[in-house]
């Protein structure tokens, strides 16, 4: 055998070892829980203590019955409770506040359209100049639609509601660049 194939033998054997080594202290045994003793019960003392307390003479025994870090159940049961009780004076304060306020109808207000102008005559009928776009009456801008187009503005149904477009003054047009 060569060098280098008695190298590479040796390399598998370690590793081999080492991951037997690895895996055996991995392993660790399952953790013992160590018993509880049962709780003890307070005796009172027969007699009032009347001087310091001897080293030799034992403690009375102290029962714990529950986890002395946390509140007790009827205090857990009392806040809850009133948790329940605030949340419950909110909705029907919120309730009664919808109640009280009178139904207001949402303005609705049409979508921002400059007509620029009207065009009258040909086979087409009326087309209005609305936003730089020439429209007849049943097409679309933004959503409202033209129903009506007169001689002095524009009639747009938008959102269920007629609105009323005015032909610009003369002279007032802005130019838009």
């Amino acid at each position: 055998m060569s060098k280098s194939q008695i190298q590479q033998i040796t390399v598998v054997i370690l590793l081999v070892v080492f991951a037997l080594v690895w895996t055996m202290t991995r392993r660790s045994p399952a953790p013992t829980q160590l018993p509880t003793p049962p709780p003890r019960e307070v005796q009172a003392p027969s007699k009032p203590a009347s001087g310091p307390v001897r080293k030799d003479e034992p403690l009375p025994p102290a029962v714990v019955t529950r986890d002395l870090f946390s509140p007790p159940s009827e205090l857990l049961k009392t806040i809850r409770r009133k948790e329940e009780l605030a949340r419950e004076e909110e909705r029907l304060a919120e309730e009664k506040n919808r109640r009280e306020q009178p139904v207001s109808e949402s303005v609705i207000t049409p979508p921002p359209l400059q007509l620029q102008g009207i065009l009258w005559g040909g086979a087409t009928g009326p087309r209005a100049i609305v936003n730089r776009h020439i429209l007849r009456v049943g097409q679309f801008i933004e959503e409202a639609k033209i129903v009506a187009i007169e001689k002095n503005g524009i009639r747009i149904l938008y959102q269920e509601k007629e609105f009323f477009i005015p032909m610009p003054a003369a002279g007032s047009t802005k130019e838009e660049s």
